[in-house]
C-alpha cells in the first residue's frame, strides 16, 4: 500500500490517499500530490489545479482542466504510473448514450470526474472488470450545447469505462448516470 499526501485546493488543506479505489474522492482538486515509492519520492504539481483525481492499484489518473496548459481537452486526463511517468494521456471519447447527446452524432464528451457504479450506494465500485480487465468508471457530459446559464451540475451525464491496461475506452460499454 502507497500512501499519498495530496493538497486540496479545494479545501486548502493536505489530504491522504491510498492506491485503492473505493476510498472516497469527490470534491478532491489536487494542486500537488507527493509519495513515496520502492525507497523513492515523487511529486506532480500542475500549473493549475487538477479537477479530479483517483489511486488505483497500480496507476494514478489525473483530470486536468479543460485549459490547462500542460493537457488541454481533449487531452485532458493523464494516467501516471507509480514512478511518476506518464502511461497514457486519455482523449475524451465521443458520448453514447442518447439521454446526454440527444441523438446529435459525433459529440466529443467533456470529463466531469470519477464516479461510483450506482450513485445512491456508496460502497458501489468506481473500478469495474470487463471482459477480465480493469476499467475505471470516469464521468462525462456535453459542455458545448445547452444555454448560458447550463452547468455541468445541471446536464445529463454518462458513464464510460476507461480500460486502466490499455488506456482507451470501452467501445460499447457506457450508462446513463443523470444529472448530478
Amino acid at each position: 500500500m502507497i500512501k499519498f499526501e495530496i493538497f486540496n485546493n479545494q479545501t486548502s488543506k493536505i489530504c491522504h490517499l491510498i492506491n485503492d479505489t473505493s476510498q472516497e474522492i469527490h470534491r478532491i482538486s489536487p494542486k500537488s500530490i507527493a509519495w513515496n515509492s520502492k525507497g523513492n519520492f515523487y511529486k506532480l504539481i500542475p500549473s493549475q489545479p487538477a479537477t479530479a483525481i483517483i489511486i488505483g492499484k497500480d496507476y494514478l489518473l489525473l483530470q486536468y482542466r479543460e485549459k490547462s496548459e500542460e493537457y488541454p481537452h481533449p487531452h485532458n486526463m493523464v494516467m501516471y504510473n507509480f514512478n511518476a511517468v506518464v502511461e497514457y494521456v486519455v482523449e475524451a471519447p465521443f458520448l453514447k448514450t442518447n439521454e446526454v447527446t440527444f441523438n446529435k452524432k459525433n459529440l466529443q464528451a467533456s470529463f466531469s470526474g470519477f464516479k461510483r457504479l450506482d450513485r445512491l450506494d456508496s460502497e458501489s465500485p468506481h473500478e469495474i472488470k470487463i471482459d477480465n480487465q480493469r476499467h475505471v468508471l470516469v464521468c462525462l457530459y456535453d459542455k458545448k450545447h445547452g444555454t448560458p446559464l447550463d452547468d455541468r451540475a445541471g446536464k445529463p451525464h454518462e458513464l464510460q469505462a476507461l480500460n486502466v491496461e490499455t488506456g482507451e475506452f470501452h467501445p460499447a460499454w457506457c450508462k446513463y448516470y443523470g444529472r448530478l
